[in-house]
This record gives C-alpha cells, structure tokens and sequence, in this order.
C-alpha cells in the first residue's frame, strides 16, 4: 500500500502564518470602524433631543457601516481558510519518517516468534487502530507481515491467511509455523497437499523459520528443495520418518537452531547438518549415550536443552577415556525423570565456555497437604561429577538452575561451597526454595564483596 505523499510543511506554514497576520489587521480594521461608528451612534443621540438631523442618514455613516460589513465577511472567510490550511498539516506523528515508525512497530514483534494474526494483540491489528496513518504505515511495512502462525483447518480460511501472508511480506525472509492434523478419511486431505504442492516448492529460497505439526508427507513437500537462508527448523511431526538430503552439504547452508518438539521424533534417526547447528533442543527422550553421540557431532553448539534418560557408559564408546570437547557450549538444560541417573556422562564430556545449566525434572509429582508438599522419588543430584566436571573443564559456571529435581539442602550447601564462580542459585519445587543465607552469599558474590 502507497503511503500519501505529505505537504509541503514549510510552505503551508508560511501560508498560515501570513493569512493570521492578514486577519489580524482585518481584525484591527474592524475594531476601528466599530468604534467610530458607536461614537457617531452616540453622537446621533444627542442631535434626536435637539431635532437634529441624525448621523445615520449621512452618506459617509453608511460608507462606514458598508466597509465594517465588508471586513466582517472577509474575517470569516480568512479564519476558514486558516482552519482548512491547518488541517492539511500533518499530525506530530506523521513528522516521524516512515522508516522510524516501521522500526518502532517491528521491535513490537521481536519477542513474537510465530505470531497469530486473528489475536486482537496482534502489533500491527493494535498499532493499526491508533488513526489512519498509522494504519497505512503498518500495512506498508511488509516486515511486520513475514511471520504467522497458520492452523490448516476444514475450510478455506487458512488458504485466504496463507495468500494474505505472502502478498503483504512482500520479498522479506518468511517465518512460517503450520499446524495440520488431519483426521483419517478427511475429505480435504487430498485438497490440502494439492495447494501445498503447488505453492512450497517456490518458496524454499525465502524460509528463514519454520515449525512444522504436520504429517510426514508434508514435511517432505515443504523441505523437499533446497532451503539456502533457514536459520530455524522445529520439526513436531506425530511419526518419524526422517528426510535423508536434510544432511546434504550445501542443502541447508544457514541452518543454526534445530527443535524435536515432540516425545515422538528420534533424532539420532535424522540426518541434519549437525556440525554447523548452534542451538539444539528435544523433547524426544535421549540415552545418555545418545547425548554423547549428539555432542560428538555439534561441536560448535552454544546453547542447548535435551530430554535425558539413563547414562550406560559402555553404550556409546568402549574407550572409556574418550572426551567429547564442547569449545563453544554455554547454556545446557537437562530435563530429567525420577532416578534417571543421567550425570555419569559428565565424565566423558568437556565444556571450557559452560556458564549456565540448569536441570528439571519431567515426571515431578506434587500432593498439597496443611501446606506440606510430598515427592514421589529420590534425590539423584551428583554434587561430585558437577563439581568434576566444572574443574576438568576449567569453566565459570554462573547460573544454576534446578526445578523439580529432589537435592537435600547439605547437598545444596555443597554445591555452592565448591563452586566458587557461581552467583545465581534457582531451586523450585513448588516454590523457592534457595535458604537466605546461600542468597546474601550468591548476593556479595555478585557484587565482588566474595572472592
């Protein structure tokens, strides 16, 4: 959409500025000729008690009276056209240039992955209702428009969504999240991947992100060619059967953050582009051993976040002095069951960048009794290879997070003792649970009050 072009403020100032100073000598004039003509009404008071003839009927009275009406009617006419000129100067909004309101609307959308373009919240439906220029600004802002959230169901609108998504983004970058479950026997099935077929393969070269809950067979239509600038791929199909040219050099070049955002998916199954990722999280429960296998391939990973179940060392490598090295490796999430001992693979690993972790428990189970909370399972937390691990790799842990994971507090103690680096400490099992002597502890280590 064509924004109008704006005035030419300058000159339409000067056009108001000369008009006012005009009406305020028209105004002046009028103000004179008023006051002479009550002074020669006065004066035709006095001649009527001497019977005289009286002002009134003089030509130069009734010169006077058609001047000052003169003057009135040009007032009026001068203060509507100021008020016309004045409503052609934009608003202090419309002095911001196009680019800087685009770029305060898009940083409204930063935080907004997927976005849902019906949800009243929406940044561009919100800014949009402010007045109309405003509007016309979000819907020439193709940026706004390159990411949604389409939901395939019965019907055409998710088809309508899906035309309006491509025509407003423009030649942006897309960021696309499709979700599609249909029900077996779906007459529209058939339809769907028609549409799908027909539109997919031209828009590989634009996907920048993409999560999909679709069928298999989808997946294989929308990944089906080359996808040279996707950054971000979560894939939460309901079965498992992996698309083998996902790994081919060159396939997905930029590919940097990869998701398993279902229980279902096997990612060891998969063939990606391991060694380039540097973001990795699933859902899908790995072996401790898987873990390593994982590892060994994603050197350069920075961040990542992994469902982990019991470590068997002789699993993975029978040289059990083998270490897998992690150079690049900040943040690690652990998400743990009840007793699933997963930390012997710290023994086998090395984090040199590792400043955060954080460990969660996925099977945590919660009774409330007169404000008493009971846990099913027991404590697994390793104190001694965390702390093993910490100094084989020479690292600074920061931030420790644990969340539903059973530690008595001596343990906790512990671990703040003889982890000297770390400044945050997050323990949540139905509440904060942290004492407030480690907090004034973390606290003055914050600070640099602790060394």
């Amino acid at each position: 959409m064509a924004l109008r072009l704006q005035p030419d403020i300058t000159a339409l100032n000067e056009v108001i500025v000369f008009k006012r100073n005009y009406l305020k000598k028209v105004k002046d004039r009028i103000s004179d000729l008023s006051q002479k003509i009550s002074l020669l009404d006065r004066q035709d008071q006095d001649l009527t008690e001497r019977s005289a003839p009286p002002h009134s009927s003089l030509p130069e009275f009734q010169q006077l009276k058609a001047t000052l009406d003169d003057h009135l009617e040009q007032a009026v006419n001068l203060e509507d056209s100021i008020a016309l000129h004045t409503t052609l100067l934009p608003s202090p909004a419309q002095l911001l240039p196009v680019e800087i309101l685009s770029y305060i609307l898009f940083l409204c959308m930063e935080d907004m992955l997927f976005p849902e373009w019906g949800n009243l919240s929406f940044p561009p439906l919100v800014f949009g209702r402010v007045c109309s220029w405003f509007r016309a600004v979000a819907l020439s802002t193709p940026l706004v428009w390159s990411s949604v959230s389409i939901h395939i169901l019965p019907g055409r609108r998710w088809k309508d969504q899906f035309d309006s998504f491509l025509e407003r983004s423009g030649s942006c970058p897309l960021r696309l999240e499709l979700i599609w479950h249909p029900k077996r026997g779906d007459h529209e099935t058939n339809m769907v991947y028609t549409i799908l077929n027909q539109l997919m393969p031209s828009l590989s070269s634009r996907w920048q992100k993409l999560q999909l809950f679709v069928p298999d067979h989808t997946l294989s239509i929308i990944l089906g060619n080359p996808l040279p600038t996707l950054e971000y791929l979560s894939l939460g199909s309901e079965n498992d059967d992996p698309i083998p040219y996902l790994g081919s050099p060159g396939f997905a070049p930029t590919l940097r953050t990869l998701s398993f955002s279902t229980v279902h998916l096997r990612p060891l199954l998969w063939q990606m582009p391991w060694s380039q990722l540097t973001e990795l999280n699933s859902k899908s429960q790995l072996s401790g051993s898987g873990v390593l296998r994982i590892f060994a391939q994603c050197r350069l990973l920075e961040r990542c976040r992994l469902r982990v179940g019991r470590y068997n060392p002789h699993a993975f490598d029978p040289d059990p002095h083998h270490l897998v090295v992690m150079p690049r490796l900040q943040s690690l999430v652990f998400v743990i069951g009840n007793n699933e001992d997963c930390f012997g693979l710290f023994q086998r690993v090395v984090l040199p960048a590792l400043t955060e972790m954080e460990f969660r428990s996925a099977t945590m189970r919660a009774a409330g009794m007169a404000g008493q909370l009971f846990f099913h399972g027991e404590s697994v937390w390793p104190k001694q290879h965390l702390v093993s691990l910490i100094e084989r790799s020479g690292c600074t842990l920061e931030r420790l997070a644990l969340v539903g994971v059973l530690v008595h507090e001596m343990e906790l103690r512990d671990t703040v003792k003889w982890l000297p680096s770390l400044t945050s400490l997050e323990y949540f099992i139905g509440g904060d649970m942290v004492p407030d002597d480690l907090k004034e502890i973390l606290l003055k280590r914050q600070l640099g009050e602790l060394r």
